[in-house]
This record gives structure tokens, sequence and C-alpha cells, in this order.
């Protein structure tokens, strides 16, 4: 197995675990995360419990694969995989920021499939130049993104002629740029944003929850929320920020 293989090995194995997000049979989807936090209860899949990241086994993963792993939990809850221990329980390396590239993934997923299905003046919403620019301009955030923190797990440093410039780039500039990429994918659902049903609703929680997350690892030297801050449930349906 090569290293590049080896790396992905524990979120391939998560994947499979969470299931199809989109299922709504699948208690792990967002269809299940999503009426759980209506109710205020956690999800009847109890996924992030079971992740494989959040035991004692943690101490034999490497930063890199963690990072990967617990994308896969903010690709459906940055809050539920916060409350089941989340970053907290790896290397300092492995910020808030590196696992929430995984909820601008979700979020980038999400307005594909909505921009594909939809219609405007006459057209395929996809075929709009400027709804494609948002498209574009948010998965080159991505990519960035993902180098960055991937280099900083791997710790190579991006900018070695400039002494800590890569870990303030990580802390500071990342964060930045997933919650712009996610403002601007959520002005390209338009009004469909503010529907609060099926995937809409999803992308409003992803973004709610990535905006608590970030906003609690902010300033903070290792990058990750205070302990005292971490949610033991998700928010109710009326907390948080968000564009609605």
């Amino acid at each position: 197995m090569n290293t590049t293989t080896g790396t992905f090995t524990l979120a391939t194995t998560v994947e499979e675990r969470l299931g199809d997000p989109y299922d709504p049979t699948n208690p792990n989807g967002f269809q299940a995360i999503l009426a759980a936090r209506e109710a205020g209860r956690p999800p009847a899949g109890e996924p992030f419990g079971a992740l494989g990241v959040g035991g004692a086994e943690v101490g034999h993963v490497d930063p890199e694969s963690l990072m990967h792993a617990l994308r896969a939990g903010y690709r459906r809850s940055p809050t539920l995989a916060r409350s089941r221990g989340g970053a907290q329980r790896g290397s300092g390396a492995v910020t808030v920021g590196a696992t929430a590239v995984g909820t601008l993934d979700s979020g980038l997923r999400m307005t594909l499939r909505h921009l594909r299905a939809r219609r405007l003046y006459g057209a395929a919403a996809i075929d709009i130049p400027q709804l494609r620019a948002v498209l574009a301009g948010a998965y080159a955030d991505l990519l960035l993104c993902d180098t960055l923190t991937t280099l900083a797990v791997r710790g190579t440093d991006a900018f070695p002629a400039r002494p800590d410039a890569h870990d303030s780039v990580v802390r500071v500039l990342v964060p930045r740029v997933l919650q712009g990429a996610m403002d601007r994918l959520s002005m390209a659902l338009g009004s469909r944003f503010y529907i609060r049903e099926s995937e809409h609703a999803a992308f409003h929680l992803l973004l709610n929850e990535m905006q608590r997350a970030l906003f609690a690892a902010e300033g903070r030297p290792d990058g990750q929320p205070n302990p005292a801050d971490r949610p033991g449930r998700p928010p109710g349906p009326g907390g948080g920020g968000g564009a609605a």
C-alpha cells in the first residue's frame, strides 16, 4: 500500500459506515440528522460515536489519515462531529479548518446538484456563466484549503522563508476562505436557500454549524474550539448564524 492510498484507508472506511448522506432511509444521512435536530435529540444512527476515530485507537492514526476521516463527519454535520470528539482527539495540526474542508465539499456538491436540476431564464441554471463562476471559485477555494491544511498535517512548510506564516495561514486564512466560499454558494442557491426542506435545509445546517465551529476556534493557537464550547447536541432550529 502506498502512502497516498494509506492516508485515505480510514476515511474510506468511515464513509462506508456512514453511508450515502442523500439516502432518505440512511439513519446517518442528512434527512435523519435534520429530523433529529428539529426534535432536539441525537440522530438514531449515532454515526459519529462509531466513526473509528473517536476511540482509543485514535492514538495509532497518523494526523493526515485522521484529518481525512474527520472530514467525513464534517461533510454531514460539523456540530455532531465535534460533539463526538472531532479534531479534539487528533494532532494539534488537525485544525477545525482542516476538517471543515469536508463541509465545503458537501456544500459544493449540493449546489452543483441544485443548479443541474433547476432552470432559469429558459436554460439550465448550471449553464449560466455567473453561476458556473461561483462553482469554479468555490472549487478553487476547496483545493487551496485542502492543499494548505494537508501540507500542515504533513509538517511541510509552504512558506519556509517566512517563519510561522504557514501556521497563521491555516489558522486565519483557511477558515475565512471556507466561510466565504460557503456564503457565495448560498447566494447561488438563490431564494431556495431559505426553503428549510430537502437538501436546502441540509445546506443551511452545514453553513450554520460550520460558522459555529470556525468561530469557536478563532484566535486559538491550536486552531481548536475551547473544550468548554464543545456542544453536547445539535443546536435548535432557530439557533446560530447563517444567511437566513
